[in-house]
């Protein structure tokens, strides 16, 4: 008998088949709240790792944004040729 069949009252006729049905229902419950955790888990750190990637391809992209943010802006403007600071910073720093 593959199908559990009822008698009037609502019982099953098979407890084996219920006890089945049970296990998977609550295979499923468990496995749906890893889910769940997983989702709570990852989604923030990868919103946080597209962020910061972004944040470091903007940065790299220029030598100006690098400096300023590594605070190496000073170093870097005594190392350069007048010319190439005046190119840069037309109205001085």
């Amino acid at each position: 008998m593959l199908m559990s069949q009822s008698k009037d009252d609502g019982t099953s006729l098979d407890p084996q088949l219920e006890r089945q049905v049970e296990t998977i229902r609550n295979l499923v419950d468990s496995y749906l709240k890893i889910v769940h955790k997983t989702q709570r888990d990852v989604v923030p750190k990868t919103i946080m790792h597209l962020i910061v990637n972004e944040v470091w391809q903007h940065i790299s992209s220029s030598p100006v944004n690098w400096c300023c943010f590594t605070g190496c802006f000073t170093v870097w403007v005594k190392k350069i040729p007048p010319a190439v600071f005046w190119h840069f910073f037309p109205n001085g720093w």
